[in-house]
Formats: C-alpha cells, sequence, structure tokens
C-alpha cells in the first residue's frame, strides 16, 4: 500500500503556471486505485533521452492505468464530463485529490507539459491523444490494457524527440513495451478522434478526460425543423 502510495504521488507533473482560459469547472474526488484497471510499470523521462540522469525515475513501478473519480459538480462544459470519471494522468509529480477538489476545464491543446519540456501541450500531441483515445479506449480494459493506454499517454505528453517508442527517448519504460508500441504505432491520423479536455487544477494531480457533446432534446430538435420549414416556407412566397 505504502509503496502504491509513492508511485501515485509522481503521477503528475510540475506544471509550468496556468495561462489556460477554463471553459467550465468540475468538483470530483478520486475513488483509490483499487477501483480502476491498473498495473504498476517502470517509468523514466528527461529532456534529453540521456539515462541517467533522470528528471522522473521510478524503477520499482509507478501506478498506470485509469484513475476513476466520482463526479459531484459542475460548471460551463463541465457538465458534459460523466459522473463517473475515467481519466488518465497527465502529470509525474503531484498526487490525486482524495477529498473534494474544483478542477478546471481547459483545452487540450492548452494543458501544461512538465517544466523540462517548457511549454503548453501542441495541436500535433493534442491530435496524437485525441485519436489514440478514439481508437482504443475502453471502460472495460483489462489492467494490462489501462496500463499500457496510460504508457501511451504519457509517451505523447511528454516525449521531447517528436518520434513516439517507449523503449526509447526521452521517456522510456521497461514493461508492457510492445503493447504501448502497437497503440502508437496504429496512429496514423486516419481514426476516430475523441472529443478530450484536460482537467487541472494547481495542487493536484492534471487529468486528461472525455467531454460529450451534448445531443439536442427531441422537442429542440421538432422546433429546429419547423422553424426551417417555415424559412423555407417565406422564401418560396416570396420567389412568387
Amino acid at each position: 500500500m505504502r509503496q502504491a502510495l509513492v508511485a501515485l504521488s509522481l503521477c503528475s507533473c510540475m506544471a509550468l503556471p496556468a495561462v489556460a482560459t477554463p471553459t467550465g469547472t468540475v468538483t470530483m474526488r478520486y475513488l483509490t486505485w483499487e477501483v480502476g484497471a491498473y498495473r504498476t510499470v517502470s517509468l523514466y523521462a528527461n529532456s534529453y533521452g540521456e539515462y541517467p540522469p533522470y528528471e522522473v525515475a521510478h524503477s520499482s513501478g509507478v501506478v498506470a492505468g485509469y484513475y476513476v473519480h466520482d463526479v459531484t459538480a459542475t460548471s460551463g462544459s463541465g457538465a458534459n464530463v460523466a459522473d463517473l470519471l475515467l481519466g488518465f494522468c497527465i502529470d509525474l509529480s503531484q498526487n490525486p485529490s482524495y477529498l473534494s477538489a474544483t478542477y478546471d476545464v481547459v483545452p487540450l491543446t492548452e494543458a501544461p507539459n512538465p517544466t523540462f519540456i517548457g511549454s503548453a501541450m501542441t495541436v500535433a500531441k493534442a491530435d496524437l491523444l485525441q485519436e489514440l483515445w478514439g481508437r482504443h479506449f475502453s471502460s472495460t480494459m483489462t489492467n494490462q490494457q489501462a496500463a499500457q493506454f496510460q504508457l501511451a499517454v504519457w509517451e505523447i505528453v511528454f516525449e521531447t524527440s517528436g518520434i513516439y517508442n517507449i523503449s526509447s527517448g526521452s521517456v522510456r519504460s521497461d514493461d508492457l513495451n510492445l503493447g504501448t508500441n502497437t497503440l502508437l504505432n496504429s496512429l496514423d491520423g486516419t481514426g476516430p478522434k475523441a472529443n478530450l479536455v484536460a482537467l487541472t487544477h494547481p495542487q493536484y494531480q492534471d487529468m486528461l478526460a472525455e467531454v460529450q457533446i451534448p445531443i439536442p432534446a427531441p422537442g429542440a430538435v421538432v422546433l429546429g425543423s419547423i422553424g426551417l420549414l417555415m424559412v423555407r416556407a417565406l422564401r418560396l412566397r416570396r420567389s412568387l
């Protein structure tokens, strides 16, 4: 148990001061790692791909998988986040919040990256994450599948070389490399893309999460259709 707590403490980055404009908020509480699918894996990261030294190093195991949060209140675009949120870590030093905390919802491209990268996430990285989620995310993933997915997320977010391979570069792991690289190699820009956002907090672990695009209520669809028919009728009358 103590080892798992230590491992989780590495699961968030030293974020730069927030400059993103929030589009909403989500108040949520982490339900602990026993709730979600996870495994412990090794993880190493630095800005140059030189090993050692490491800016992030945990050879004895860091918890990798999806993190389950209970959402109790939302505002703005946060209303489109599921009440039971399955998110993935995009940080490497902070803890998740075991008490209720309010997170900002920010566009994925504006999510903070670790200080050794020194910038917000690029559009290219955001596109890869959206395709990774669209192609491979499932709420019924096994522990191994969830860990591979999390490793792929870390590789995309923190890799500085532009080559996404968990076996080399500025982010590496000694575990589940084949499966993780299979996920990464499938990303060719042609797959479905999920609607993702970042949930950020100055003290707690930032998360990658999916938001559902609202579907108009049946009544709204009917009213909209009537409105379009009326506009068309008026145009026909004017043309007569």
